[in-house]
């Protein structure tokens, strides 16, 4: 997992690619990118 800030001041936030073995079962994780915008935004 990997947290970066832009130059706006936006929080990005990097879920890698995983797999994972559960007991015999594979679980595939896909990579997840969340922005989080900590400025409020006005119409």
């Amino acid at each position: 997992m990997k947290i970066t800030k832009d130059k706006d001041g936006k929080l990005i936030i990097d879920f890698d690619y995983q797999v994972i073995n559960v007991e015999g079962v594979k679980y595939e994780i896909l990579a997840i990118r969340i922005i989080v915008s900590d400025k409020p935004c006005f119409a």
